[in-house]
């Protein structure tokens, strides 16, 4: 008979082994991004915008381009734009002016790898449009740009470019450094696990779905006991959040007259936004108080005070509920049509109610102990409402700023809403993401049961 031990070195083990795998045929699949960077100065202001087409696209579209504005001056500016994978072309454009356009360097990026790219410029296989002449002088292109639209259309199917495109310099270095990650990130679930043993962790989920009647009677118990001695009871929840959404929507659609982002009005786009920080702000507050507010239970009821901030939880969704019917208004208001891909959002609200829980528990936990977790939470919700892209788009965040922000799980959940009702992008197609979202959830819900399992036979010496 195998000991504990052995079982759980064995699972993380294999853990291990099949998240290195799983790496191995993704960074195959995925050799990774590429930025074109060109070194660019103009006697004409102009907008130097990039188009990218797709293998089954028959024409460029709008969606997928980035501009940069350039001035007119005796300078040279660094412009840098993001190529996705798997794209077949991408025309560059030149403004739609006559001007005299210098480029000291063009260049595909992909890591530390570089390629130089002015001999595809200059190739006779490049579309050209309204470009009067191109002459290559030192390690400089002169182009002469006439009045319409002037671009460069590059194929990426063959050439030296295609070639660096399709490349994978960095699989092995990708392969490694993940590896590393996965094997750190189970041996500290495994470790997490250990400390809880299974047969908790198998009685407590099993608990959760027994008891789900009981606990969806008690969070409609806990909703009417918070408005019992208020007049206008979930009146005052309710208007609150409706307010903001009305002065978010006067001072930027209406004040900065910030009317679309990326061609869909401002309050569709902004509300999927605010929906979940609502939810989530809310649910920080309100849960983390559990066991102080819940103390009688706490100290002279035998009762599973883990299940409490559950039932928070759930009191809390039922409001959250409400704003997202809200948002259906608005959505087919607008002229929207139901879709199938409506119905993600379902998961996306899951997958924040899984995060919320290990989160709760563990702040309810600690809050117990340490009663300025309350004032830290409020300072942290304040910074955090503007670093999530509520109120802005991620779109316009580059590259390294744009990764660093992609590790608030939140924006997997905003963006996930938003994706549901306004872009149709199902979740499967951003695997890293979603894989980064439940490796933290599960981190977090684990975190937050042993934390609550060392420290709960104390609650009642402190409460």
């Amino acid at each position: 008979m195998l000991s504990k031990k052995v079982k759980y070195l064995t699972a993380v083990t294999l853990l291990i082994l099949l998240s290195i795998v799983c790496f191995m045929f993704y960074f195959k699949l995925h050799p990774g991004e590429n930025t074109l960077k060109i070194q660019l100065k103009t006697d004409q202001a102009l907008d130097a915008k990039i188009y990218y087409k797709y293998e089954n696209d028959e024409v460029y579209i709008e969606e997928n381009s980035d501009m940069k504005h350039i001035p007119a001056d005796e300078e040279f500016h660094d412009l840098a734009f993001l190529l996705p994978e798997k794209i077949e072309s991408f025309r560059l454009d030149l403004g739609e002016e006559a001007a005299a356009v210098l480029i000291s360097n063009i260049e595909l990026q992909k890591g530390k790898y570089k390629q130089d790219i002015s001999s595809e410029i200059l190739s006779k296989q490049t579309k050209r449009n309204d470009i009067a002449n191109v002459q290559q002088q030192a390690d400089q292109l002169v182009i002469k740009v006439n009045k319409g639209d002037p671009f460069f259309d590059v194929n990426l199917t063959y050439g030296p470019a295609s070639s660096f495109f399709k490349s994978n310099p960095s699989y092995y270095m990708n392969v490694t450094i993940w590896s590393l990650a996965a094997t750190f990130y189970w041996l500290v679930i495994g470790f997490i696990v250990g400390k809880l043993h299974l047969s908790y962790l198998k009685k407590f989920f099993k608990d959760v779905i027994s008891s789900r009647h009981v606990l969806f009677r008690l969070a409609k118990n806990d909703l009417k006991s918070r408005f019992s001695g208020s007049n206008f009871g979930l009146f005052w929840v309710l208007i609150s959040p409706l307010l903001t959404i009305l002065v978010y929507w006067f001072v930027f659609q209406i004040g900065f007259r910030n009317s679309a982002v990326q061609d869909v009005p401002f309050i569709i786009w902004f509300i999927p936004g605010i929906i979940p920080w609502f939810f989530f702000s809310d649910s920080l507050n309100i849960v983390t108080n559990t066991f102080t507010e819940y103390s009688y239970l706490v100290k002279k009821v035998v009762f599973k005070i883990e299940m409490l901030p559950l039932i928070k939880l759930a009191s809390v969704s039922f409001i959250n509920m409400f704003f997202v019917l809200i948002y259906l208004i608005f959505y087919f208001s607008y002229g929207n049509q139901f879709s199938w891909i409506n119905f993600q959002a379902l998961y996306y609200l899951f997958a924040l109610h899984c995060m919320l829980f290990g989160l709760t528990l563990l702040t309810s936990t600690i809050m117990v102990f340490f009663k300025d977790l309350g004032q830290i939470l409020a300072i942290v919700l304040q910074f955090g409402f503007w670093l999530t892209p509520i109120v802005w788009d991620t779109s316009n965040a580059p590259g390294f700023i744009g990764r660093f922000f992609a590790l608030n799980p939140l924006v997997y959940i905003i963006e996930g809403f938003r994706d549901s009702f306004l872009y149709n992008h199902w979740f499967f197609e951003k695997p890293v993401l979603t894989l980064y979202f439940w490796a933290l959830t599960l981190f977090i819900i684990l975190l937050g049961l042993l934390v609550n399992k060392k420290l709960k036979p104390h609650f009642s010496d402190v409460l």
